[in-house]
């Protein structure tokens, strides 16, 4: 094929990063890119799919530890790493995924990772609930914190509808990223061997848990404790978020409780955790 992006063939290999808000997704994101060599990484927050963020010169993204104003110029120096993140983009049958495999990165399939994150949904959930309460932003046309206003039944629908299908990817039921390489975040937060396990799984990498605990700045940090745990994320009660919010809320998490579909899946997942 002929090279029709001036960046083609530019990186050993891509991290496509698909999580919802608030599923811990920067801490993970962040500790991915410290199992590989300082400086390696360009990493790409919140991509639109179909957004070629490499021909477009979209300005790269820090992250804790690619804290060198260095790792993000990269369009005079080659990366080996590009890490994109997906954040809240439906799953689905993807012409633009395909497209970028062909076109945007001129590196064959086996060198394009697919990762999936899920975190349970009563901690997710409460932990968008409370960053609505704190700030307004949103996504346009896409399902976002925002969406879980208590009162508006059709885009909770929307929001219960985008956890069940990241749920069902991460169990096999569904398997729009093929291959993949799912993340429990209850599993990558409590176990070291488990993220060790993970690590392996990328090529080059070497294990490294100095990064664990950092709390990226995005969205504003943590949507309980902001960056008050910056260097102490170990700290945080990541597990109990759901017992933290306010009683209107506890009303909404009451009514995924409910939900037997997504409590089934929760557990498939999880266990019982609650």
């Amino acid at each position: 094929m002929a090279d029709s992006c001036p960046h083609h063939g530019r990186f050993d290999f891509v991290i496509q990063f698909f999580a919802l808000k608030r599923s811990g997704s920067h801490g993970v994101l962040n500790w991915i890119a410290s199992q590989f060599p300082h400086g390696s990484t360009l990493f790409f927050n919140d991509v639109f799919i179909g957004n070629n963020p490499i021909s477009n010169r979209k300005v790269p993204s820090p992250l804790p530890t690619l804290n060198s104003e260095t790792d993000y110029r990269i369009y005079n120096n080659r990366r080996r790493i590009c890490l994109i993140s997906y954040e809240d983009k439906p799953l689905g049958p993807s012409p633009s995924l395909r497209e970028s495999r062909e076109n945007w990165f001129g590196i064959p399939d086996n060198r394009i990772f697919k990762v999936i994150l899920v975190r349970d949904i009563l901690n997710c959930f409460a932990s968008r609930l409370e960053a609505f309460n704190k700030t307004e932003r949103s996504t346009k046309g896409e399902p976002s914190w925002i969406d879980l206003k208590i009162s508006n039944k059709i885009t909770r629908g929307k929001t219960f509808e985008l956890w069940r299908s990241y749920a069902q990817e991460y169990l096999g039921i569904t398997n729009y990223l093929h291959p993949k390489i799912t993340i429990n975040f209850t599993k990558w937060l409590e176990d070291p061997a488990y993220r060790r396990s993970l690590s392996r799984l990328f090529p080059n990498s070497e294990f490294n848990d100095e990064q664990k605990n950092t709390v990226s700045g995005y969205g504003y940090g943590s949507s309980f404790d902001r960056m008050a745990y910056s260097k102490r994320a170990d700290q945080m009660q990541l597990q109990h978020r759901y017992q933290q919010v306010s009683l209107q809320k506890q009303k909404y998490l009451e009514s995924v409780k409910e939900n037997s579909i997504l409590m089934d899946l929760n557990s498939k997942i999880f266990g019982d955790i609650y």
